[in-house]
């Protein structure tokens, strides 16, 4: 059994509780089942782990065709993996293409999909709509007329 986990944040490039989370995961699993990492950025020396910068053609790109432009490499080399299980809105792609691609069963563990995320959050409401401070996204009702 091999399961490729697909990442932004992998040591030594943590910000946050997902690249926490998916470090203790990487240990747990490997004691017991391969595990192959991959991960958004700068090279890195663990065995089991590719790293993947952002491809030369979209240096000067927005952050968003970067994104996909590292998923698109990545979910490439999922090939030969039993399931792949992707950490982050910005693995999601990889991971969703890989799915399909390589016709294997994909995971998805979101974290946060929150603007008001713990380290994206605004000084003030006026910003973002959320209070500062705030960890939550603020929920609106919905009326019938909403889509």
């Amino acid at each position: 059994m091999r399961v490729d986990l697909v990442t932004k944040e992998y040591p030594p490039e943590i910000y946050g509780g997902a690249g926490v989370h998916v470090a203790e995961l990487v240990k747990a699993l490997r004691r017991d089942i391969e595990v192959v990492v991959h991960a958004f950025g700068a090279p890195r020396s663990e065995a089991g782990t590719r790293s993947y910068p952002v491809p030369g053609e979209l240096a000067s790109a927005n952050p968003a065709l970067q994104t996909l432009g590292v998923d698109v490499a990545i979910a490439a080399d999922v090939a030969g993996a039993d399931i792949v299980h992707s950490h982050t809105w910005y693995a999601n792609f990889a991971g969703r293409t890989a799915q399909l691609l390589h016709g294997i069963p994909h995971v998805v563990t979101a974290h946060s999909l929150s603007r008001c995320a713990r380290g994206r959050r605004s000084s003030s409401a006026g910003a973002t709509g959320c209070p500062p401070g705030s960890n939550a996204m603020p929920v609106s009702p919905r009326t019938p007329s909403s889509p």
